[in-house]
This record gives structure tokens, sequence and C-alpha cells, in this order.
């Protein structure tokens, strides 16, 4: 992910890592 974004916003950093996880695993 963006350090400097997952530092602004840490929720938005999880729900990127979630969307990626899913289409990873698809």
């Amino acid at each position: 992910g963006y350090p400097a974004l997952g530092r602004r916003s840490r929720k938005r950093k999880k729900y990127s890592d979630n969307l990626i996880l899913r289409h990873r695993s698809k």
C-alpha cells in the first residue's frame, strides 16, 4: 500500500487491502 496515504487514512488502507485480497482470491 501507500505509506503516505496509510499514515493519513488508516481505515482507507484496510479497505484497499480487502479489495486487493478479494480480487487475488478470485
